[in-house]
């Protein structure tokens, strides 16, 4: 299984929809993604729904920017998503 945990989209600093993300990786056989854009999950939705449709498997995920000590710091958070559409 090819996987890609880190991908970001329109919603953050992509140029690419939760839609085309999907339509790349199943042209590169890539099975499971996650969308982990900066402080935001509006792709949720839609990445929830084109998976579904392409036999995607996905992982909801957000980057988090912090500081500590003067540094600047980005962690990928993996987070389960309640949604009455989608459990």
């Amino acid at each position: 299984m090819k996987a890609d945990m880190h991908i970001h989209s329109i919603f953050s600093d992509s140029s690419r929809s939760p839609e085309e993300i999907v339509t790349i990786a199943e042209k590169n056989n890539i099975s499971l993604i996650s969308i982990c854009d900066h402080a935001t999950i509006d792709a949720y939705c839609r990445l929830l729904r084109v998976c579904e449709a392409k036999i995607i498997k996905c992982v909801l995920g957000v980057e988090l920017s912090a500081s500590w000590n003067k540094n600047s710091l980005h962690m990928v958070n993996f987070i389960r998503w309640h949604n009455e559409n989608y459990n």
